[in-house]
């Protein structure tokens, strides 16, 4: 993956991206296994289901998914729900640039 911010792409999810979601989603969160002894919520979590009743993003590099970004509205409002990115891309200031444009 290239350090280059200009290459990463940021679209809203499709079905067809479910297992590239659940590939970035357990590359991040398999860090804090150890820890927690078992696996965290969003690593059993079905994103072919979330892509389809849910506002899924994601960032992409060079065409390979490397963020997430996971919005469920309700009548109070808007709810960020999951906001996970490989750990290549967390000191890029990637997590900046993928707020503003979902957001805005």
């Amino acid at each position: 993956m290239t350090s280059e911010l200009n290459t990463l792409q940021i679209r809203r999810a499709s079905p067809a991206d479910s297992d590239a979601v659940t590939r970035c989603v357990t590359a991040a969160y398999s860090i804090y296994l150890p820890r927690l002894g078992k696996p965290p919520a969003p690593m059993l979590e079905s994103y072919a289901a979330t892509i389809r009743t849910r506002s899924v993003f994601v960032a992409e590099d060079e065409g390979e998914v490397v963020g997430i970004l996971v919005l469920r509205s309700d009548d109070d409002g808007l709810l960020l729900e999951t906001s996970r990115y490989h750990h290549v891309t967390k000191a890029k200031g990637d997590r900046k640039r993928v707020f503003r444009e979902c957001f805005m």
